[in-house]
């Protein structure tokens, strides 16, 4: 791609919505020189980020959407300059619809926002990030986020019922629609869902809702040893019986579970919501499974652990000193991969390990004894990572190692780019999408 022009340079042509010419405040999203982009667009509706999209095509220019910027240090960089397109402004509720289990969204609606105004219907959406006051729902679809209890529930992606969004050419496309089963043909929501603002930019969302449980129990067993803690969540995950959860924490991490006092041993989470005669079944098997159990069913309670346990998964380490990072390997290799990730932290009782068993997203923080040390670590926990299928991701810097992908499909999704945007504007700097851009 040719160098992008700066826009500083250039006469801006009027617009109808506010532009920052000098990229200011900029640093409110993680975003400085030289990763920052050259102006920011806050458009108040969609017909005004249209035109913003317009105003990038035309210069060629690369465009980043921006949500509450939560994300952006997984490898989102404006390295090319460009603009980005703030949502803060586009932040209404449209439309909750409790019979039908639905609501309209613009792209802007904070998580924290949007689960308030469900909560006087005893509805949710059962998907928390980090920082919910933050973390925007258009931001939340376009990486497709997950929660602590996503064995039960899923992604966001599952709960998506229709998009719109605008593509790189400025045509706004509308996908989906309020029913569960509204699409014959090709479904363009969940391939827009995922796709880090790569093939359009979400200006609103209809998404699906589910009620409030009856109940929620948490239940928290120690064990003396891996194998055995592991050998529960095998006979809790075959049960036939449905958790929200299946976390397993380090003897490290118990500690930081408040008001319950857990020994340092190895720890299996389980947790479960929904009526009584549903709860009461899962205990049973629980108590089934050996251990030291303690269960927690108050709503401080149970917050404080998913609270605790979504910083875990969806945070982001910084700390120097440390390793930080994400092992995700297919569900059946998460046993052996931890009992070998546990085999690097053995010598160390600070090294922590919080793993979410149903999904095999395994999250490790190990701590360091110098550069050359990091270096022979980030080589073991690839091999642990390329072994079981997997895929590595650090924090501090942020990288990423994927298994490569077949040719035929690098070729298919190119292909796609090419077709919606074909001068590679849409966030062009995705580091998670790099094979195809």
């Amino acid at each position: 791609m040719d160098a992008i022009p700066k826009l500083a340079n250039q006469n801006l042509r009027p617009l109808s919505f506010a532009i920052d010419q000098n990229a200011s405040g900029l640093s409110s999203y993680g975003l400085h020189p030289p990763f920052a982009p050259e102006a920011v667009f806050t458009p108040r509706n969609t017909d005004e980020a249209r035109e913003c999209v317009l105003y990038a095509n035309e210069k060629k220019a690369p465009i980043l959407p921006v949500g509450g910027g939560t994300s952006l240090w997984r490898g989102i960089e404006a390295v090319k300059g460009g603009l980005a397109l703030s949502f803060q402004s586009m932040n209404k509720i449209l439309e909750i619809r409790p019979n039908n289990l639905t609501a309209v969204v613009e792209a802007g609606v904070t998580n924290a926002q949007f689960q308030a105004a469900l909560q006087p219907y005893g509805l949710r959406l059962p998907v928390l990030p980090a920082s919910p006051e933050i973390s925007t729902l258009g931001g939340e679809a376009a990486r497709n986020l997950g929660s602590p209890k996503s064995l039960r529930y899923g992604s966001l992606r599952h709960f998506v019922l229709g998009t719109e969004f605008i593509a790189a050419d400025g045509k706004i496309v509308r996908a989906g629609g309020k029913s569960v089963k509204n699409v014959a043909g090709y479904d363009l929501s969940s391939i827009v869902v995922g796709s880090w603002g790569t093939l359009g930019v979400i200006t609103s969302l209809i998404i699906r809702l589910i009620p409030e449980p009856e109940q929620e129990k948490i239940f928290f067993s120690t064990y003396a040893g891996l194998s055995d803690a592991l050998f529960a969540a095998k006979e809790m995950l075959h049960s036939g019986l449905s958790p929200a959860a299946v976390h397993l924490l380090s003897p490290s991490q118990t500690e930081g579970i408040p008001d319950l006092s857990l020994p340092q041993k190895w720890a299996l989470v389980i947790a479960c919501d929904g009526t009584e005669e549903s709860l009461n079944r899962h205990e049973a098997k629980v108590l089934s499974l050996g251990g030291q159990t303690i269960c927690t069913d108050t709503l401080q309670a149970t917050d404080a652990y998913w609270r605790l346990s979504v910083k875990a998964f969806d945070g982001r380490s910084t700390q120097t000193g440390e390793i930080a990072g994400t092992i995700n390997v297919p569900r059946k290799f998460a046993p052996e991969t931890i009992r070998l990730l546990a085999g690097l932290t053995e010598q160390n009782a600070t090294a922590r390990i919080w793993a979410d068993l149903g999904t095999g997203c395994l999250r490790f923080t190990l701590p360091l004894a110098g550069e050359a040390h990091r270096n022979s670590l980030e080589s073991q926990l690839l091999n642990l990572a390329l072994a079981s299928q997997g895929i590595l991701v650090t924090d501090n810097p942020f990288r990423v190692w994927t298994p490569s992908k077949p040719p035929a499909q690098i070729h298919l999704l190119k292909n796609l780019k090419d077709t919606v945007d074909p001068f590679r504007i849409l966030n062009p700097q995705a580091i998670l999408l790099r094979e195809v851009q």
